[in-house]
C-alpha cells in the first residue's frame, strides 16, 4: 500500500537540516505521487465509472470523511492480511440496502494494491456466453489477485446468477492469496432468496458474509 511517510521525511528533515518549506514541498510531492498510483490503480481496475468524481478524489487523496460500516470491514481486513493473519481467508461479501457505501470501500482497496472490477451482470453474461472472446473476459477476470464483483442481484436470471456466484467464489478458492469483493444492494432476506445456502455457506467457508448496517448515504446529498 502507497501511503505518505512522515517519519521518513521528519527524519530526513533531521538529518539535512530541511527547512519547514522544503519539507512542506517534499510532503506535497508525496502526496500527488500517492494520489497518481491509487488513480492509475482504479483507472486500470475498469472501476472509475463506478463512483461519484468526489469518492474518486477522496479515495485517491486518502481523505474519505465517513468511516461506514463497509470500509470498516475493508480496512480491517486489509490490515489483518497485511500482518499475515488469513482468518478471513479470500472473500468479503458487502450485503446491504443501496447506498451504504459498499462500492466505495471495495474500490478503496483496489486503490490500495490494484486488481480488477467487473459487475455481476457482465461476469454472468460472459461466464454464459458461447463466444470465445466472451469467455476469455470471465477467465481473465476470476484468474486477478484481486477481483472486485459488484452489484450481485442485477444478473439476468436466465443466466443462473446462482450457479455463476457458486462456481466464481469455488474458482477464487484456489488463488491463496487471492482478495475477491462481492457487493449486493440486497436486503438479507433478497440476498437469501437469490442465492441458496449452499453458496452462502461456500462464501462464509472462504471468508465473510457481512450484513452492512448505516443509514442511506444517497440521501445526504
Amino acid at each position: 500500500m502507497t501511503r505518505v511517510d512522515f517519519k521518513a521525511i521528519a527524519a530526513e528533515m533531521a538529518k539535512n537540516a530541511l527547512s519547514k518549506a522544503e519539507l512542506d514541498a517534499r510532503i506535497e510531492r508525496q502526496s500527488r505521487n500517492v494520489h497518481h498510483e491509487r488513480a492509475q490503480r482504479l483507472h486500470r481496475s475498469g472501476g472509475r465509472g463506478a463512483i461519484l468524481p468526489e469518492d474518486f478524489d477522496a479515495i485517491c487523496s486518502d481523505a474519505l470523511t465517513l468511516n461506514t460500516h463497509a470500509l470498516q470491514h475493508v480496512r480491517g481486513w486489509h490490515a489483518a492480511r497485511a500482518q499475515g493473519d488469513y482468518k478471513w481467508r479470500t472473500v468479503l461479501a458487502l450485503v446491504g440496502d443501496k447506498g451504504r457505501g459498499k462500492t466505495v470501500a471495495a474500490l478503496w482497496l483496489l486503490a490500495q494494491i490494484g486488481g480488477t472490477y467487473a459487475t455481476a451482470a457482465d461476469l454472468c453474461r460472459w461466464f454464459h456466453s458461447g463466444l470465445p472472446t466472451e469467455r476469455s473476459k470471465y477467465d481473465d477476470a476470476i484468474a486477478q489477485r484481486v477481483l472486485i464483483v459488484d452489484d450481485l442481484g442485477t444478473e439476468e436470471k436466465q443466466h443462473n446468477p446462482m450457479g455463476m456466484l457458486f462456481g466464481l467464489v469455488n474458482a477464487r478458492a484456489g488463488i491463496r492469496e487471492g482478495w475477491t469483493v462481492l457487493t449486493a444492494n440486497l436486503t438479507e432476506p433478497e440476498f437469501n432468496a437469490r442465492y441458496d445456502e449452499r453458496t452462502r455457506d461456500r462464501i462464509r467457508h472462504m471468508g465473510a458474509l457481512v450484513m452492512v448496517e448505516g443509514e442511506d448515504l444517497r440521501r445526504r446529498s
